[in-house]
């Protein structure tokens, strides 16, 4: 009898916790890993930190000979606010083996995998991700091929401190199902809306680039960029470049070839995303990614690049898509007066902000919009917000629901109202982002904005689960300027300016 090869243990516990932050590299250093091994299959999650010694019993080294499964997995019960039903009608659906769709997030925990399978993805492009963590939802099947194991395997193999999970397995992650819930709907959002389009790649854009090329043609104080190709990147620029002053920039049709290759997106969409962006190419890709998975596909993306030197602006997953629209400013002038500029420029009936670290959950456009729609006199919609906090190696972690508090300033502390969606014609009205004298528009304009909105109409509509994620960062502007608030808010109160006390 032809001997079985064993099982690889822990595929890619030697690679460096650092890498997690980076997921190309962590997927390089995968590769390596898997090489020069001669076995069939690898046990391998980077949210797990450790398996109980006993879990490859003889049980587990038999179903693996007989199955043709790509992936193996367990399943891991909701926990916490997942159970609300409005916060469940969000989750993503995978098939078991047995054909029976579960809505837990995710109902599966890959941890198996067919090392040709895993050495197949690790081959194939990686699109953003806010963390290493979660390779294995971007590379396990929907369906087909996948496999879940017997709860009784893991049962039987617990012990010690595994005991009181129930499945010899520990984990990174402490708050695991909050925390996947919150990534792996953009992850299978994504899918879903690729497949249905047929039309978006992030890296290899099936059109050709002179064809999706939408150029601006500016006055400028002193030019210091080429609107078109660039040439570092050999990538599309649709954006608007250099030094100008606002209404300077006139914005010519698209090209023929542009129009007609993306006819269906051509109507004006309701809702307009405005992505202000400063130095954010680690970041920014899986915000964007939130928005492609969107239920609703009426929408535009609108980034503002505020001068970054690192190359933000190049990313080629900015470009995936024709409803996404990129400009560049130069210099560096701070997040109200992006948001100024594009402001004119957004088509839709309603304005979503969004940073560049934060993200959506898919059926944020599509709720946002209902709840605006039954509330005509409301010039804000708003509600609260799953909290994230970020760290150097994990990516964000998920810190908790922050609940919807009220919409007056708190004198005490900088409290932003998120999420932040706004009735296009009412934020025209009073000006866009209020720029307090004395400020250059680089604090607190997210208060600012709501205070001189909620002036005029004083009631927002409220959504009462979150379906914005943001997350808190000790390096932020917004963190490291908070001991400069009392002085800012009470200028603010002392000069009229929309303080909604």
């Amino acid at each position: 009898m032809k001997p079985h090869p064993p099982l690889i243990l822990h595929g890619g516990t030697n690679i460096p916790d650092s890498r997690l932050s980076r997921p190309e590299a962590y997927k390089q250093e995968l590769e390596h890993a898997l090489r020069e091994s001669s076995c069939e299959w690898v046990i391998w999650n980077p949210i797990l930190t450790a398996v109980h010694r006993s879990l490859p019993n003889p049980l587990l080294q038999s179903i693996v000979r007989n199955t043709d499964a790509a992936v193996l997995a367990i399943g891991l019960p909701l926990s916490g606010f997942l159970s609300a039903p409005a916060v469940r009608g969000l989750l993503p659906s995978w098939e078991t083996a047995g054909g029976q769709a579960s809505k837990a997030c995710p109902s599966l925990l890959p941890f198996l995998w067919k090392k040709d399978y895993l050495r197949e993805m690790l081959s194939s492009p990686l699109y953003p991700l806010p963390s290493s963590l979660y390779l294995p939802y971007e590379w396990m099947p929907n369906s087909y091929g996948l496999q879940s194991l017997p709860q009784s395997i893991f049962e039987s193999s617990a012990g010690g401190g595994s005991k009181k999970r129930g499945t010899g397995l520990k984990f990174r992650i402490p708050e695991l199902q909050q925390q996947l819930a919150g990534i792996v709907p953009i992850i299978t959002g994504t899918r879903r809306n690729v497949a249905a389009s047929g039309m978006m790649n992030a890296y290899s854009p099936q059109l050709d680039p002179a064809s999706r090329l939408l150029t601006h043609e500016c006055k400028l104080d002193s030019p210091s960029h080429e609107a078109g190709i660039n040439s570092a990147s050999a990538m599309p620029q649709n954006y608007c470049t250099g030094n100008k002053s606002p209404g300077e920039c006139v914005h010519p049709a698209r090209d023929n070839a542009f129009s007609a290759a993306f006819k269906p997106n051509s109507p004006v969409p309701e809702v307009s995303i405005l992505l202000p962006v400063y130095n954010m190419r680690r970041e920014v890709g899986w915000a964007v990614r939130s928005v492609l998975a969107q239920t609703s596909p009426d929408w535009e993306l609108l980034i503002g690049d505020d001068g970054s030197e690192d190359g933000t602006a190049d990313l080629p997953y900015l470009y995936s898509d024709p409803r996404i629209r990129v400009h560049r400013f130069s210099p560096n002038r701070g997040k109200a007066f992006v948001l100024n500029e594009l402001l004119p420029l957004a088509r839709g009936r309603y304005v979503l902000e969004l940073d560049g670290d934060d993200w959506l959950q898919p059926e944020a456009v599509a709720q946002l919009t209902a709840i605006m729609d039954r509330s005509p006199e409301a010039a804000i919609a708003t509600g609260s917000s799953a909290l994230w906090q970020g760290t150097r190696h994990l990516g964000p972690l998920w810190r908790g629901v922050q609940p919807y508090r009220g919409h007056r300033a708190d004198p005490a502390g900088a409290a932003p109202l998120v999420p932040r969606f706004y009735r296009a014609a009412m934020l025209r009205g009073i000006g866009g982002w209020p720029i307090p004298a004395g400020d250059d528009g680089r604090l607190f304009e997210d208060i600012a904005v709501c205070g001189a909105l909620l002036a005029e109409h004083p009631e927002p509509a409220v959504v009462d689960w979150p379906l914005y994620n943001r997350v808190l960062r000790a390096s932020s502007v917004s963190q490291r300027g908070s001991k400069k608030y009392p002085a800012w808010i009470q200028n603010l109160v002392d000069n009229k300016k929309g303080g909604h006390l």
